[in-house]
């Protein structure tokens, strides 16, 4: 796995990172990125040492061959060097939920609304991303996966991507995650998770 600046490859990189505004995550101000156990590697916010979230490669020896950096305020991702065949990819997850924005079904305090994540995203030629939400539910006092995502046709250059759900009652916990799922080069320079009224 290749963590880089544009000037060199560290293990431990001081880049842009994730400026929280509400739950907007905007790569402008200081992250680092660390490897883990040569599977992960973790994102976090400069100030406070704050856990935002990670990437991770699939299969795992697949994570020599991931580029993961900080170019013109984005986080860049490069993937150029897996298997073409479709059967590698990377996960990234990122937790950035604020319990307001959580809009769960007939909850009186977000009635009307639906929880919205987007992302800003730059694609160097067409690739297929799947992302949405993915969590866990309490069921009868067990933790249960849960996920809702959808597939999407990236094209070459910026565009922004949304999906909107409303979470089950029984929701204990969510985050935003992105699959990867073929060979890419991105840049990502926001997410963003919001409550955004029901159409």
């Amino acid at each position: 796995m290749k963590i880089a600046t544009t000037k060199t490859a560290v293990l431990l990189a001081a880049l842009s990172a994730f400026s929280l505004n509400a739950d907007t995550c905007s790569f402008a101000e200081p992250f680092t990125l660390t490897s883990v156990k040569s599977r992960y590697v973790n994102v976090k916010q400069t100030a406070g040492n704050r856990f935002l979230g990670n990437l991770e490669a699939f299969p795992k020896e697949r994570f020599p061959q991931m580029k993961v950096s900080g170019v013109d305020g984005t986080l860049a991702l490069n993937t150029r060097d897996f298997d073409v065949s479709g059967k590698d990819f990377v996960v990234m997850r990122m937790h950035i939920a604020k319990k307001e924005d959580i809009c769960r079904t007939g909850a009186p305090e977000t009635a009307g609304k639906i929880s919205r994540i987007s992302i800003e995203i730059k694609s160097d030629a067409p690739a297929l991303l799947n992302f949405g939400f993915e969590g866990s539910r309490d069921v009868n006092g067990q933790k249960r996966h849960w996920a809702k995502m959808k597939k999407v046709a990236l094209a070459a250059g910026w565009q922004t991507l949304s999906f909107e759900q409303e979470f089950p009652v029984d929701l204990a916990g969510v985050w935003a995650r992105f699959d990867f799922l073929n060979t890419v080069n991105v840049q990502i320079r926001k997410i963003s998770f919001e409550a955004v009224p029901k159409k």
